[in-house]
């Protein structure tokens, strides 16, 4: 392997391509170093031009140049070719200067394992003969030390670049940019820092051939905005390798259908998914993630607590809103939190560094998967890890976005509900019962929030989510096992003295329901016939209804009653 390899692509140079070759092989250095050029399929005199070159410098390695690539390609082939340690660039048109400069670029890197790239200053050097400046200065760089965050503003980068041979930083995503070296310079810092030295490099050359010197002052903006967009975009997804986490209990096509759409929209603007389940997804769901987490262990809250509160788990429709009021203690919230953390075991092991966690009952729209690709660069701007919808005394499990090891150092692992309830004893909740929501917002407000962009679950969340239907579906594990995943229940009206006999239907099979009204003075028999899944039937009564006692048709026997007292639930009519 040699030690430097200099790169030198050409597109119609013929006219300058021997100065440039002659500029090289006058170098003076204590290593032996290639020489490798490319004519990307010229229509001048350049292959003439280099088969002399050949003959005067028998090492120069001249590759096939009979297709034309474009200068991206080209120039790839170019450092794909270079079989060294170092790489320096000129382009064929140019000329490098003082006869020490890879001398002494290749010494400082050797030197200075810190910085993966040295450039210099150069003069200019126009058609008509002239250099500017006609002195010992030289065009220099606005700054000695250039970092990524540098590049990411603007290139920084001039003259004379050497720099350590790096596989891999010719990105197809930079292919079809106006400008290959700011991309380039920006790969690099990836990797080491970047230096200027103020010494006479070479001679850029001003002329009507050259790639940017050609190109008016509107197109050099346009191109550098183009250019500074698409590195930005790199840069945000290079820091935040987001994986999006969709935690599902398929138990009913209408579940099946929202998943399916869901996951569709998240493909459609290039989110990587990972699903976690707790039942067997069918193929067309398995193929439109990029991993899956199937667990056939779906753990729940069973044990006994204290004063469990209540939750308004409601769903909108066209007609009404119905308001399900009911303990917060779901029971699904267990699996949830420990398939969270089994996740992000997961993800973290397949080098992903940030996740979100979405509701598949949550219906996004287009606004809603656009505000979710702009997460990273808002947390960018703000200097956050993570962002969090608080509410009052809880955190929105809609949506959230967090670093993998933030949420990791700062949540409570939960294994299983005996760990679950562990921390709640040992943060001031005693016996009593507190929904995830709240446990996660425990967590939060105890350690660093310093580093969470947190937002307002009422307001903000509406904003950055605009016309989301949220909580459409209400899973089975939160039903009592009597309602055979097909609620009968009273209802209040809002704002009424009467009340509602509403079935609503969660399986997938019909349900036919009889029931039996009691009221003040009289008794009646009503019959609800339920056909598919989010399919819901009703009766109004006045505020005389006393009883409900709800039969299974199928079995023809008393499957529960339900008095009118303590009625928590209600209708909202629109």
């Amino acid at each position: 392997m040699k030690k430097l390899s200099v790169l030198v692509p050409s597109y119609n140079f013929g006219n300058y391509l021997v100065d440039c070759i002659d500029s090289i092989y006058k170098q003076k250095t204590n290593f032996d170093f290639d020489v490798i050029v490319r004519d990307d399929n010229s229509s001048d005199n350049t292959l003439d031009i280099l088969d002399n070159l050949k003959l005067k410098y028998p090492s120069l390695i001249v590759l096939d140049g009979s297709k034309n690539l474009g200068p991206f390609n080209n120039i790839k082939l170019l450092y794909e070719t270079a079989n060294s340690e170092y790489v320096a660039y000129l382009d064929g048109d140019d000329m490098f200067g003082d006869e020490d400069k890879l001398q002494r670029q290749v010494e400082f890197l050797d030197n200075n394992s810190e910085y993966v790239m040295h450039f210099t200053g150069s003069r200019y050097l126009h058609e008509d003969g002239t250099i500017f400046p006609n002195d010992s200065r030289v065009i220099c760089s606005l700054k000695k030390i250039i970092n990524t965050q540098d590049l990411l503003q603007s290139n920084y980068v001039g003259f004379g670049r050497v720099f350590r041979n790096i596989p891999g930083i010719f990105k197809d995503t930079y292919k079809d940019l106006p400008y290959v070296d700011w991309p380039t310079s920006y790969e690099l810092s990836k990797y080491g820092l970047i230096v200027y030295e103020e010494f006479f490099g070479g001679l850029y050359r001003i002329s009507d051939n050259g790639i940017y010197s050609k190109l008016s002052d509107e197109e050099k903006s346009k191109g550098a905005d183009l250019v500074r967009k698409v590195i930005n975009e790199d840069f945000l997804n290079e820091k935040y390798k987001t994986i999006t986490i969709v935690d599902s209990f398929i138990n009913n096509n209408s579940v099946l259908l929202k998943l399916k759409t869901c996951l569709e929209n998240l493909k459609k603007h290039d989110n990587k998914i990972m699903l976690v389940t707790n039942t067997t997804p069918p193929k067309e769901i398995i193929d439109l993630v990029d991993y899956l987490i199937y667990n056939k262990e779906n753990k729940l809250f069973k044990q006994k607590y204290n004063n469990i509160g209540f939750v308004d788990l409601w769903k909108a429709y066209d007609q009404f809103i119905i308001h399900e009021i009911t303990e917060e203690l779901q029971r699904h919230g267990l699996s949830v939190m420990c398939n969270l953390f089994n996740s992000l075991d997961l993800a973290k092991s397949l080098g992903y560094t940030h996740f979100q966690r979405i509701e598949v009952d949550d219906l996004y729209t287009e606004e809603g998967f656009k505000f979710m690709n702009s997460v990273p660069e808002l947390l960018n701007k703000k200097n956050k890890k993570s962002l969090f919808y608080f509410n009052e005394k809880d955190v929105s499990f809609h949506y959230f976005y967090s670093e993998i090891d933030f949420f990791i150092n700062n949540v409570h692992r939960v294994y299983d509900e005996d760990s679950y309830r562990l921390y709640l004893k040992n943060n001031g909740f005693g016996d009593y019962f507190k929904p995830v929501e709240i446990f996660l917002h425990n967590n939060l407000i105890t350690k660093n929030t310093d580093e969470v962009l947190v937002k307002s679950g009422d307001v903000d969340m509406n904003l950055d989510f605009p016309n989301t239907l949220w909580n459409s579906e209400t899973s089975q594990s939160t039903l009592p096992d009597y309602f055979k995943g097909c609620t009968t229940k009273i209802y209040k009206i809002k704002d009424q003295e009467n009340f509602i006999i509403l079935s609503f239907n969660y399986n997938d099979n019909i349900i036919d329901r009889k029931i039996i009204v009691e009221l003040q003075d009289r008794e009646e028999i009503i019959y609800h016939r339920l056909e598919v899944n989010d399919s819901w039937v009703y009766h109004v009564f006045d505020k005389s209804l006393k009883n409900i006692k709800v039969y299974d048709l199928t079995e023809d026997r008393l499957s529960y009653e339900m008095e009118n007292k303590n009625i928590h639930s209600y209708i909202e009519f629109n």
